[in-house]
Order: structure tokens, then sequence, then C-alpha cells
């Protein structure tokens, strides 16, 4: 295999491959990202007052889509906020509120709470926007009523809410009871229709999370609750206890479905990353530090909250070793419950990924192989015979072995389809055997001549004494049927619908009319060469004549006539699809190929496999999985579809490549090995050329199919001058195809080159490279216009394939799908390690040291963060 077409096969398989898992990954993407806003980003910066307040700095990167009203028209964005509930024993108050737009560099400043709702855009921006307002929306988010931080709060007269032993994983304790509050925090933006990037800092202080114990104080924080519409994109956390608290004596986890990452500073300092978080999904961070790491605020004396109270939660007794034993339940619980699920998860990957390798690995080595199998291996030697094939079957060969496609670039003739190829070799084959002769010009121009007994050199000069036959035998070719009609092909020989040959009943002059021929010229034309019968090709395109003329009622006919009434022969595809048959059958008599598509099978089941398997990481939310999964099985699957051929050689195929091949370098060497040996003497001995015209005839016929045969008349020209000369070709050549090849070079000095059945309007002017061409009609097309129309139609366009030349995500960021389908992997094929090798913390769990990622612990922490827009 060559090392262009192996490049070539690997480019074209990873373009596939980067291209069809692209458009799965992107509209996977797309269509689960319908969500209006988002947050790109949400980074946290928490702090843990010595009070025991949570001081939390957001740092929020937000997109707003264009979004329409149930009218159709376009609703600009005007107010986001984020909604939290305070209940008697979780989050008590939440304080010390400010947001800046981060975009603008604007601080916004308070306003009582307003909706959007009934305010044009213009008062909008002039009364409201750039202002921020924190109410109460437990009743309806459309009414908001005002609440004032540390007046409208709870007391904190009760210890918080903590996990407790033996509850189960993913419990939500959000209490939504009447000894609650929904509080919104919302911040007023200018009209906007669609932003890809807005950013604001948003601060508070979250009063009531922290309890104290004997032994420890602690909470539980919800920044992102299971009420939350809005997804984000990556979220970063960094959680920093009061000055002096080690990170052996701060335990810690953190709960979420999704795979996090998370670390922590030696001064106990906690860090953490969650990405792609969908609606729905909560985080939930529990940590504990020494009790006495707390104290009351400054200038502290009754109360925290207007309802009074004490400044910090407080719970009775010790309980680090309850907290620690609640985690490690239900920690244990997650991960035993996800080491299964990812061991599922890796079994089913690993089956995947072997199976994927041996499909993508056969594929290509028995791609190579068929390519192998589809070239000659043996030696190439110079053959000056024809191979033992009919001329169509002989086209379709040097087709396999891409013989046509380096005739067409070496030896300038046109880029001919094989079935143009095998049509013109068969007809010039047909001349050859005298079954057809083929004259210059159009059929009017014989009118009362009698074609099958006329000299041809009487012809050319009857033309060549009238300037008008002279323009007219340039336009195109007359056709006259020598042999009786053979009767329709069959595949098994059968001649059925043989519908009369009328030898001895109709002329064969240009007229049309239906007059006897003598019984002794019909010995003549049947005697011309009785030693060559005719091929199964030959035959059926003779039969294809013979109708042909039928409809015409006679047996002399030009292309444009021919053109014209198939264009209402309805029912010609049925001939034309005999003799489609005929040379498929020749070939495949040969026993030259055979069919080998395991290559093929193997490498579309690639393709498919690659292709489901991305849909289904796609769909699954694992957009990295399809690409490093589907995006290596394509290519190499595409790769090998490139490489491999359906069709190879078989061992008498190899023997039969080498004839044609040797045969078709002779005869495009022709010019620089030829001379001399066709004709069997030198270019002045013009009796001994003679008898090896036939074997010339027989090289136009193949040159002809292999796709040069406007090379070969050159050389030919060139090797002997006789050839373009007028009286030579009278006196010798008049029976030859060869005649009318070389013959109007007396007439115009130069090759006329006529085109079978194309209207022509001038000579040519020869060679690109400057050598006079005394001829290339013989490579021409056969059967069409110069309007493009096919030689047949059945009134629908051109027949039997002969063409008119012949006869779920919610979030859009790409990079954040990435990271976090690498996250889940790394996640899953950890937590399917044996609970002894895995980075899970053993039998005891993480014990606080918050090193193995996140859990699926409860929620219902201080929070319930809820984000959204209007």
């Amino acid at each position: 295999m060559r090392i262009g077409k192996a490049i070539g096969a690997a480019v074209t398989g990873l373009l596939a491959a980067v291209v069809t898992i692209g458009i799965i990954v992107a509209v996977g993407i797309a269509a689960g990202d319908d969500a209006d806003l988002t947050y790109r980003t949400l980074d946290y910066e928490t702090t843990i007052l010595p009070d025991g307040g949570l001081r939390i700095e957001q740092h929020i990167d937000m997109r707003l889509r264009e979004r329409d009203d149930d009218d159709g028209d376009a609703r600009p964005w005007k107010q986001l906020y984020q909604q939290y509930r305070l209940s008697a024993d979780g989050l008590a108050d939440i304080t010390d509120i400010s947001v800046r737009n981060v975009t603008d560099g604007t601080d916004y400043t308070r306003t009582d709470p307003a909706t959007p709702d009934g305010i044009g855009d213009a008062q909008w921006d002039a009364d409201y926007a750039g202002h921020w307002y924190i109410a109460d929306v437990t009743d309806s988010a459309a009414d908001p009523q005002l609440y004032e931080p540390g007046r409208d709060g709870y007391a904190l007269d009760g210890p918080g809410r903590l996990p407790d032993v033996g509850g189960d994983s993913g419990d939500t304790a959000t209490d939504a009871s009447a000894d609650s509050r929904l509080i919104e925090i919302g911040w007023n933006i200018p009209v906007t229709t669609e932003a890809d990037s807005l950013r604001f800092d948003v601060t508070m202080t979250f009063v009531g999370a922290v309890t104290r114990y004997d032994d420890i104080a602690a909470f539980q924080w919800e920044p992102v609750g299971v009420t939350n519409p809005i997804p984000v994109g990556t979220l970063t956390g960094v959680v920093r206890f009061p000055d002096g608290v080690a990170a052996s004596d701060a335990p810690a986890w953190l709960h979420s479905a999704g795979a996090a990452d998370t670390t922590r500073d030696d001064d106990g300092t906690l860090r953490f990353t969650i990405r792609d978080i969908r609606a729905g999904q909560y985080v939930d961070l529990v940590a504990a530090y020494p009790a006495d790491a707390t104290r009351a605020p400054d200038g502290w004396a009754d109360t925290a909250v207007g309802t009074g109270g004490d400044w910090i939660r407080r719970g009775d007794g010790d309980r680090l070793d309850a907290l620690t034993a609640s985690e490690t339940v239900q920690e244990q619980a997650w991960r035993d419950s996800q080491r299964v699920r990812a061991r599922i998860s890796v079994i089913a990957w690993s089956i995947a990924a072997v199976v994927g390798v041996s499909i993508a690995v056969a594929a290509l080595v028995l791609a190579i192989r068929n390519r192998r199998a589809a070239q000659y291996h043996g030696d190439v030697d110079i053959r000056y015979d024809p191979p033992a094939m009919s001329p169509a079957a002989a086209a379709r060969m040097a087709d396999f072995l891409h013989l046509d496609a380096t005739a067409a670039t070496e030896h300038g003739d046109d880029d001919q389809t094989l079935e143009t190829r095998q049509l013109t070799a068969t007809l010039l084959s047909l001349a050859a055997k005298h079954a057809i002769a083929i004259h210059p010009g159009p059929a009017k121009l014989y009118r009362g001549i009698d074609l099958a007994a006329a000299a041809p050199a009487r012809l050319a000069l009857m033309i060549s004494a009238d300037s008008g036959r002279l323009h007219d035998a340039g336009t195109t070719s007359t056709i006259v049927l020598l042999r009786d009609d053979p009767g329709r092909y069959e595949s098994d020989d059968a001649d059925a619908d043989a519908a009369g040959g009328t030898a001895g009943t109709q002329t064969v002059d240009g007229s049309g009319r239906s007059t006897a021929i003598d019984a002794s010229t019909q010995s003549v034309l049947t005697a011309l060469d009785p030693a060559r019968d005719l091929t199964p090709s030959e035959r059926a395109l003779l039969h294809l004549l013979h109708k042909i003329g039928r409809r015409l009622n006679t047996r002399v006919f030009d292309m444009r006539q021919m053109r014209k009434t198939c264009k209402k022969w309805k029912s010609g595809y049925k001939t034309l699809a005999d003799y489609t048959q005929a040379c498929t059958d020749e070939y495949d008599a040969l026993d030259a190929t055979e069919p080998r598509r395991g290559a093929t099978i193997i490498g579309l089941a690639g393709c498919a496999i690659a292709v489901i398997g991305a849909i289904v990481a796609v769909a699954g939310g694992n957009a990295t999985l399809a690409i490093i999964f589907g995006t290596p099985l394509l290519a190499v699957s595409v790769a090998a579809l490139c490489v491999t051929s359906q069709t190879v050689l078989t061992d008498r195929g190899q023997a039969l490549a080498g004839d044609v091949i040797g045969f078709h370098r002779y005869l495009a060497a022709y010019g620089t090995v030829g001379g001399g040996t066709a004709f069997g003497g030198t270019a002045d001995d013009d009796r001994a050329a003679v008898p090896q015209l036939q074997r010339c005839d027989q090289y136009l016929v193949y040159a002809t199919a292999f796709g040069f045969s406007g090379r070969l008349l050159a050389d030919l020209a060139d090797a002997y001058p006789q050839l373009v000369d007028p009286d030579w070709l009278d006196a010798y050549a008049a029976s030859s195809p060869l005649y009318w090849s070389y013959r109007p070079y007396g007439w115009y000095g130069i090759g006329w080159g006529y085109r079978y059945g194309d209207d022509f309007d001038g000579p040519s002017d020869g060679r690109a490279d400057g050598r006079q061409v005394a001829g290339d009609g013989m490579n021409r097309r056969a059967g069409a216009g110069s309007d493009g129309d096919s030689g047949i139609s059945d009134g629908r366009g051109p027949i039997g394939g002969v063409g008119p030349s012949a006869f779920g995500l919610d979030v859009g960021d790409f990079g954040t799908q990435l990271a976090a389908g690498f996250a889940d992997l790394t996640a899953t094929i950890q937590a399917a390690a044996p609970t002894s090798d895995g980075g899970s913390g053993g039998l005891g769990g993480s014990g606080g040291s918050f090193s193995g990622g996140s859990f699926g612990g409860s929620s219902g922490g201080a929070g319930g963060g809820s984000f959204g827009g209007r």
C-alpha cells in the first residue's frame, strides 16, 4: 500500500471522527443547555467568624440568554436573586449584605423590594437599576415583603440541625413549615436582553449556622440546595477556620452527588471544586472545629437578633464522636453503593474498550490484507498480445487495477468513466470484426450509396470534392450494420427475443428505404471474418444497435438519429440493461476477482459502535467519555474503510492482471518501444505492414478500453508516417477501423479528430504538447450529442447508470463538560477499587480528613441556596 494512500486514509478517518463525535457532543450539549440563566462559575470565599457566623463572599460569573414572553415578544432581564431559607433550628438570619457589579464597577445600594412586572424599561433603568434588596417571599415571590436583617430573624435559642447517627444518605432536611421563612436577596440590573458574561460580587453573613457543643462547634452549610433550578458550570469553595484551628482538629465532609476535588491546607483551610452542577443537585459542607475557638462578639450585651437569644447556638454535651459516626455511616453507605455502580461501569467500559480495540485492530488488519490482495504481486513483463478477455472485461480489469487513472494522468486523454470506455471499446471491436462499419458524417451524406459495398477510398474522394460534405463529415458519425442481429443476450445464453435479423431484406444505404440486397452480397458480408465470434458484450451491443435500426427502419443511421429516436424509446433501458449484464457476466466468468467484505463489515460495525457509544455517553452526561472512546474507534474504523478493497484478485486473477498490466504498459509506451513491432517491418515496407493492421485494430480497441486511444493513435502516426498518407491508406488500409482515424488528415493537413456522437464545429488543433494527432475519435464519447443527451433514454433521463457522456446536559460550557467528565471518570475508577485500595478512607470512611472527594450525604444544611432571575 502506498504511503500516500495510508496517510490519506488516516487523515480522512481522523477528520471524520473529529467532525462526527464533535457534532454528537455539540448537539448533546446544546440539547441539554436550555437554561436561560446559567452560573458559569460560582466561587465562594467563606470565613468562619469567632462568634460562629459564616462570612460568605460570592464571585459570580453568569450568562443570560435572550428570551421571549408567552406572546413571542422579547422579555429582557431586570432582576437577579438568590433565595435562602431561615428557620428556628437552621439559618437564623442574613446580615451585612453588599452587591457589586464587577462588570461595570458599580457598587449597588439598598432599596425596597419590587418586582419588574408593570415597570417600563426606561423607568426601571432610571429608578430601580443599580440597587439591591432583601425581602421575605415566603408567601409569594410576586408580593415581596420588606425584611430587616438583625431584626426579623430567628433567636439563637436552640441547637441547629446536624446529621444524626444512622441518617440515610441523601435525606433532605429542608423545612418549609410555618416555623421557617424564605428570604430573597436580589439586585436590580439595567435592562439587559442577553449577556454572555455578567460578573457580580455578593457578600453576606449567615447567622446561626454554627452550633457550639462542649467539645466542638459544628455546622452544615448548604450553598446550593435541592430547589435550585439554575445550573452551575464550576463551583469552587474556600473555607477558612478561626485563627488557631489546626487541620487535625477540624474534620470536614463534602456532600454532593457529583465528583469533586477536595483538599485542605496546613492551617486547615478547606478547598473544593465541583463541576457541572445541574438543577436539583445540592452541595453541603459539614465541618467541626474546637469549641474553645469560638467567642462572643465584641460589645456583646444580651441579643444577637431582634427577638433575643444567645450569640451562638448551643447544644448539650459532646458531639464530635456522634458527628463523625453519622458522617462515616453516610459516607460508607454512599461509597458502597457507588462502588457497585462504578465496578459495573468500569466493567462495561472495559468490555467496550476491548471490543472497540479488537474491532479497530481487526478492521485495520483485514483492510491492509485486502488492499494487498487486490494488488498484483508478480513480475511485470511487456505483453505484445491483448489479454484473453473481451475489451469490456479488460476495461473493468484496468479500472480495478487503477490503470485507467494512470492513463488519464500520464497520457493526456480525457478522464472517462468505466461505462464510457467499455461501450466505446466494444463498438470499435464490432467495427474491427466487421460486424458494423463507422463512417464520418451524417447518414444523409451517403444517401443512394450502398455502404456495405462502397470502397472507403471512393467515399473519401466524394467527401473531399464537396466543401459542404467536407464540413458535414466532422459533425457526427454514421453506423452501418453489416452483420445480422444476433438476438437478445441472456445470462443463460438463450436466444430469447431474437427479433428478427433482417438480412437480405433491408438496404444499407443512407436513405432508410427497404430494398433487397442480393444473396452474393450477403454472403460476402457474413464471410468477412468467420473466425471471429462475437463476445457476449459485443453481441449485446450489436443487438442494441439493431433494435435502434429497426426503430429507424434502416441499417444505416447516424448518432443524431439514434439520439433522437432513443429519446422516445421508453423500453430501451431493458435492452441497455442486457448489454450491461453481458459486460458483468463476461467479467465474472473470468473468475479474476472475488468479494471480500470482512473488513468492510467490521469497519462499519466499529463506526456504529463508536457513534452509538458516543451518543449514549453524551446522553449520560459524560462528553469526555464520548470523545476518548468514540474518536479513536471511529477514526480507525473509517481509515480501515478507506484502505480496504471489497474485491480482491484470485490466483487466476493474478495471472490475468499480469497480462493486462503488461499489455497496458506496452500500449502506453508504444511510442518508445513499439516502433517496427506491430507492422513487422520498416516504415517503407508498405506491403509488409498490411497484414499487421488487424493487430493495430486490436491495439486501438484495447487502448480505448484502457482510456488512452488518442495517445496510441499519435504514437502510431509517429512510428509510421504512411498512416497519414491518403494514397497509402486508400491502397492498403481501407478495411481497417484505423482508416477513418487517419484519412481526414489528407483533407485538412491536420488531425481531424471527429467525435463519435458530438456535434463538431471545426478541426482540432493537435495535442497540447505540440504533436499532431491523426485522430482522436476512437476514444471519444459514443452515443451522446453536443447537448449532453444520453444515447438512450426511457423518457426519464439516462438509463442503466450510463452517464450522459456514454451511451441532558444543562451547561453549555464545553470545557466545563470535559473537566466534569474527566473528574467523573476518575471518581468512578477510584470508587471501583477494593475498599482497602481506594482513596475514600477505607472501612472507616475519610474520617473528616477532606481528602476523599465528595459523597452523597444528607442535604438540608443552613441556607439551601436557590438562584434565579426575572
